[in-house]
């Protein structure tokens, strides 16, 4: 690919300022147009169930950042609907840049601050509150549980105001808040609690017929039952939502699923069942890239290993998952594999080597 020195759009944009203020005008619509068809088919690719479509929309985001992020402030200044926001999220997600997608959700909550009242109905007053969830759910990946809690709260009594939406929308973003309060009370451990809301977002789903959307709810209720040790529940809520992602041929989030089924598995310690699933979940997250999500079944892996006493293998699956974690910058990720590792060099009386991992692992605790 050839760069564009910076001189160049300098000189255009030190042209553009010369036309008249109607035909810049027109310009400035015609490029936030362009740009809102392009956003919507690289929004396709990176939510193509193929590996490889979702790589060319990972790659078309990143090369027009600029372009689609300029497009989003003209349709900010014009109070329109900020689509293109919610695919640069979703490219955002898609390469865990959680920062940036804080900063960008930041940024738009407080653009939106200047709509006037009279348009936040319809799809544009819907778009406002999707912002509030795209918020709370930076919140929520930052661990700022008590504030993403209060926003998810806020958006389902804004929900049940909104005015001209079809209610198939209005009860499809309830039932998200609903199973996005489920989380928060999950990571605080308040774990009935998450349930509750777990259910009443499964039920929404169920009655309005989104069987792909209530996959997910299955899988965290599959979580909140393995936390509870609630094993044979946690199996069952894991394979109804396997059965769904095979139906729908979502092969990523199949992934995900097996990867939890071989922690249920690991648990029980059915070592070869949860090496199965594990390997399953491997393979493709290979397929797709996710190199974060592959350094956590690489760790359980090394832990499947460990208890099967495979040493060299279990060394192997370790380091690679520090790898990542370390790439990734995941350092509370990477101290529970540090002490993983101070377990296999113990066990193989390198006690010096022992020691050195344990301490890595301490001062990532205590950090």
């Amino acid at each position: 690919l050839l760069q564009i020195q910076p001189i160049f759009p300098f000189f255009l944009k030190a042209k553009l300022a010369e036309l008249e203020p109607v035909t810049r005008e027109a310009l400035r619509e015609g490029f936030k147009n362009h740009y809102i068809g392009l956003a919507d088919s690289y929004n396709r690719y990176m939510e193509s169930l193929q590996a490889s479509e979702r790589t060319f929309g990972i790659l078309f985001c990143q090369l027009e950042y600029e372009n689609l992020y300029n497009a989003l402030q003209i349709c900010l200044e014009k109070h329109e609907q900020i689509e293109i926001f919610f695919y640069l999220y979703k490219y955002l997600d898609l390469i865990n840049d959680i920062q940036s997608k804080l900063e960008l959700s930041e940024f738009i909550y407080t653009a939106q601050a200047a709509y006037p009242q009279e348009s936040r109905i319809g799809m544009i007053g819907l778009h406002i509150i999707m912002t509030f969830n795209c918020l709370a759910n930076c919140y929520l990946q930052t661990k700022n549980y008590l504030k993403a809690k209060e926003l998810y709260q806020q958006l389902i009594e804004l929900l049940r105001q909104l005015q001209n939406v079809e209610v198939i929308l209005i009860n499809s973003n309830l039932a998200n808040n609903y199973h996005n309060l489920g989380y928060v009370a999950q990571e605080l451990r308040e774990y009935e609690e998450a349930r509750s809301y777990f259910l009443q977002a499964l039920d929404i789903k169920i009655e309005f017929g989104a069987k792909y959307e209530s996959a997910s709810t299955y899988h965290h209720l599959g979580m909140v039952a393995q936390d509870l040790r609630e094993y044979q529940q946690a199996r069952y809520y894991f394979l109804q939502a396997l059965e769904i992602y095979i139906e729908f041929g979502d092969k990523y989030e199949f992934a995900k699923t097996c990867h939890n089924l071989g922690v249920v598995a690991q648990d029980l310690r059915e070592y070869e069942q949860a090496r199965y699933y594990f390997l399953q979940a491997l393979e493709i997250y290979i397929e797709f890239d996710a190199e974060y999500e592959s350094a956590k079944t690489y760790h359980h892996l090394g832990i499947v290993a460990q208890y099967l006493q495979e040493y060299e293998q279990v060394h192997n699956y370790f380091l690679q998952a520090l790898e990542i974690f370390i790439e990734f910058g995941a350092e509370f990720d990477s101290a529970s594999t540090y002490h993983q590792l101070g377990r296999v060099a113990q066990d193989m009386h390198e006690y010096e080597q022992a020691r050195n991992y344990y301490q890595h692992a301490l001062d990532i605790y205590i950090k």
